[in-house]
This record gives C-alpha cells, structure tokens and sequence, in this order.
C-alpha cells in the first residue's frame, strides 16, 4: 500500500441502518471535501464541527445523498493525518453512493486495518493499543470490551516499558563499559546485573502467567458439547443458547460439523459448540462425511476449556466410552457430565466416574436442570477469565503473539542470569540483554518486522 495517498471507507457495519459513517484520511481530505460536500447553509466546514449538507458527483453535481459531515485538521486525529468524517443514511445503496462519489473525487479504497497502521505508523498509538483497538471491535464480552479499552489506552504497553526500561538502562551500562574500557568507564558490578535481571524475571513470570485468563477473557470460555450420536448435544445446545440454532432429528448423525455461538453470561461470555456425535463401540461411521466429522469433533476437543460430555440418559452404558475417549484426547482437561431426557429416565447410572458437582441431569421438554448447567459454565468462565499473577499490574496476556514474545524475553533473561551466575564474559551479558529489550519491544512495536505488521492488519475490518 502507498501511505501517501488519501483513503477512504464504511467505518459502520454493512447492512441497512439509521446511519453510516465514511471515513476519509490523508493529505488531500480537504480537497475531496471540497469537491464533493455541499453545505445546506452554505457555510464552510469548520474544525471539528458537524454540518449539515449534501454529498455530490464531483464530475456532475448531482446530489448523492444528505449528509451530515465533521473536518477534523492533523494532528489531533486518529490516524494524525487531515481526516473528513461523513455520516449519510445507513442503506446500503446510499452508503456505497457516498463511498463511490469520495473515491471517485481521487481517494482510493482503504486496506484492511489501515486506519490503524497508519495512526501507529504516525506514532500515535503503539502496536500493542492497535491489536487493542481489533480486540474491541470483535469482543465479545463487556469484560472484554473493558479490557480492550483499557490496553487501547496503553495500560499494557505501560506494564512492558517498566520491565524492558531496567533492562535497556543496563545493556546500555554494559555497552558503555565495553566500548570505552581504555577511558576509564568502569565494569558492571554484577550484583546491580543480577538484581536488575531477577526483577525483570519476577514481572515477566507474573505476565506470563496470566496468559490462560486472559485468552478466556479475550475470547470467552471455549465449551464443547461432545458425545454419542443422537445424545441430544444439538437440543441441549439449542437450550443453552434459548433459540433453535442448530437441527435436531431423531435421526442420528444430524450434526456434521462444528456450530460455534456466543452464549452471553453477566459480563463474561462462553464460546458453545456443538459437534458431531460418535458412533457406540463397534459401530463404524456412515460414510466419509460421518467419518470427517467425528474427526473434527475429536480435534475440538483439547482446544477446549471445557468438554461437556452429553450423555443419553435412556442409554446409560454409553457413558464410560465416551469417559474414556475424552480423557485420551485430553489428559487432564476439565469435563462436565450432562445426563439428557431427565425426563425419561430419573436416575443417573450408578458408578458413573464423574466428581460430585461436575454432573448434570436435564430435560429439554421440561427445562430441568439446563439453568443449573447454565449458572455452573458461567460461574467457569468468570473464574477462568481472572486471576492476574502478582507483580503484573492486573494486566493480562491476551494475545498470543505477545506471550510469544514475552516467553523469548524470558529465556534471555535466563541466559543473561546464567552469564552472571557463571562469571562469563560481558559481552555475551551484553547479547542476552539485546535479545531480551528487542523481544519486550516486539510487543510495542519498536522493533518489529514489516511481515509481522502484514499479519497484525490484515486481522483488521476495512474501515478500522
């Protein structure tokens, strides 16, 4: 993409609504709002007022549709380049009409993400509040959104500056030492080296923990409903969500493919998926399609936070093979037992291998027990979206390319404190040093590939 040249995109979602708003940004914003934007009262634009008009066919004149537009000069904007803000009726038609009109007026079509890379690119933001400011727009939780505002507005970015700055100042201590041994500048006392080093592995240590929490909260509680064909996954997934998402049959094998919903709870959210049941021991599956899909259900499965594992309650010798499939792929995973047709079968299998409090039995006819379930994922996702590790401000990891690079941050800091440990040469100190700030900076953006930042914005919304 050129950065030299002006854009312009739908910064509201598609689809009909009240209204929409166009976003313009670049250096020839005010000539595009000259060509095309008409004031009603024939007053010019003002900075950073909203006015009333009309945008036309810079070529013809014709009125494209009425308008209500803001001018907002550089710096004092998101990107910190002249932007023109046009809000117009929310249709599709006249949404794509304002668009066409600006572009035609010599904007071009926005990249994905662009608005944002340019406001990093222009140093109003670091790389971390961008990936924040995707994270807001696809939260799906109000704990999310907080905490995405939060990070847009720096607080992580502040938590890794007070780790990687003690570790800059000593590099650049040690650097001196070595470049200027003949002047006099005196060595590096190891002690200050090995404190400077142990703090930093302190913070490090307490971010990385919150790695898990902060995914949950990031992303919500992953929850797979898994099972014996014809269990009543789907209706105990319809009951969950409140609304007939997915078809139930009688008939065995209907699901065929992993269905993903947000189930909101409180300010938390649970990501609910329903999967493709397996065939009982002995069985072989129908097909290649039943084949495929009993594939993807067993790949669902160590991806999740928690495995609810549906049972038919008319079938309860089922049970302990679907235990045991379960636990083979996911050691250790955290599994709820879901005993469906409660209202056709009273009592739970004795025997049953599942901790007390981890069992359920529900009816979707008669509704039993589906809020119990429902009130234990929640009370699951809250918990599994806290827990920030001490030391680490109460911020947390959300994102995996920064636990990434916090983790090689870590092992430098490893390395450096073994140096010290071992009496090693300084300037291999000085190397794990270096290795340890860049990879801290990774996050922030000082120090960060052109390929890293292609993968970052193409997650982005054209328009953002």
């Amino acid at each position: 993409m050129n950065l030299a040249d002006t854009i312009a995109a739908v910064a509201t979602p598609p689809g009909d609504g009240a209204v929409a708003m166009v976003r313009v940004s670049g250096r020839r914003a005010r000539a595009i709002a000259a060509a095309t934007f008409r004031p009603s009262a024939g007053k010019p634009l003002q900075p950073r007022r909203f006015t009333h008009g009309f945008v036309v066919d810079a070529a013809t004149g014709t009125v494209v549709d009425e308008v209500v537009a803001a001018w907002l000069p550089a710096p004092r904007t998101y990107t910190r380049e002249p932007t023109l803000e046009v809000t117009c009726h929310g249709g599709r038609a006249a949404t794509a009409a304002v668009l066409q009109a600006i572009l035609r007026a010599g904007a071009r079509l926005a990249e994905p993400g662009e608005f944002t890379l340019r406001a990093f690119l222009n140093g109003r933001i670091d790389l971390a509040q961008a990936e924040a400011v995707r994270d807001a727009v696809s939260a799906p939780s109000a704990d999310a959104v907080a905490m995405a505002v939060a990070q847009a507005n720096g607080s992580l970015s502040r938590v890794i500056r007070e780790v990687r700055e003690p570790l800059a100042d000593l590099e650049a201590r040690l650097e001196g030492s070595l470049d200027f041994a003949d002047d006099g500048v005196p060595e590096l006392d190891r002690g200050t080296a090995r404190a400077v080093l142990e703090a930093a592995a302190t913070r490090v240590d307490a971010l990385l923990a919150t790695a898990g929490p902060g995914r949950v909260r990031r992303h919500g509680l992953r929850v797979v409903l898994a099972g014996m064909t014809n269990a009543g996954k789907s209706t105990l997934f319809n009951a969950l969500l409140g609304s007939d998402r997915a078809i139930t049959s009688d008939e065995a094998g209907t699901t065929r493919d992993a269905i993903e919903e947000i189930l909101p709870v409180g300010a938390a959210a649970i990501v609910l998926v329903d999967t493709a049941g397996w065939r009982p021991p002995g069985e072989m599956p129908v097909g290649e399609a039943e084949r495929l899909s009993g594939a993807r259900t067993d790949a669902s499965i160590p991806l999740a936070d928690v495995v609810v594992h549906v049972v038919d309650g008319t079938a309860p010798h089922h049970a302990t093979a679907g235990r045991e499939r379960i636990a083979a792929l996911a050691p250790g995973g955290a599994m709820l037992e879901v005993w469906t047709r409660a209202d056709l079968h009273r009592g739970l299998h004795a025997g049953n291998q599942v901790a007390p409090g981890d069992q359920f039995r529900v009816s979707a006819i008669t509704g039993e027990g589906i809020q119990a379930l429902r009130s234990s994922l929640h009370a699951r996702a809250v918990a599994g979206s806290r827990g920030a590790g001490s030391g680490s401000g109460g911020e947390l990891l959300t994102n995996a390319r920064h636990v990434d690079a916090l983790r090689r941050a870590r092992e430098a800091i490893d390395r450096a404190m073994a140096v010290v440990a071992g009496a090693m040469p300084d300037d291999l100190l000085a190397a794990d040093l270096r290795a340890a700030v860049a990879a801290c900076s990774e996050v922030t953006g000082e120090t960060i590939g052109d390929d890293v930042l292609g993968r970052v914005f193409r997650t982005f919304c054209i328009g953002k």
